[in-house]
């Protein structure tokens, strides 16, 4: 498997800025590192609202949900209030994400980015 990510950044604006990560690859052991750091510099850049956009990603091991978590605990530290949804999974990742119970802090989407962002 590769594990080169394609990651791009941008902002949105809804009811609130939210910040979209759009990964394109494969989320892995290899390639969790650039997400992370992608993700660090966006909430050290204030951003309060994540998505991530997995349309593009068709495996992600466990090193990718343990990234996840990071990414999620990055937007609360003690006591923040930020919001991570990832978007349009696919089956697979969804059923993990809900089996290992992110879904308890992790909103999984599915649809139109534009809905996405107002969701927040």
């Amino acid at each position: 498997m590769s594990s080169v990510l394609d990651i791009t950044v941008s902002t949105m604006a809804g009811k609130v800025p939210v910040t979209v990560i759009h990964i394109d690859g494969h989320v892995d052991a290899a390639s969790v590192g650039e997400l992370e750091d992608t993700a660090t510099i966006a909430v050290n850049s204030g951003a309060a609202n994540l998505i991530l956009d997995m349309s593009k990603v068709s495996f992600m091991s466990s090193a990718g949900f343990r990234s996840v978590h990071k990414i999620y605990q990055a937007l609360h530290p003690e006591g923040g209030s930020g919001h991570l949804k990832i978007l349009n999974c696919s089956e697979e990742i969804g059923r993990l994400v809900k089996t290992l119970g992110f879904d308890n802090f992790v909103s999984i989407l599915s649809g139109d980015l534009q809905q996405a962002v107002d969701s927040f």
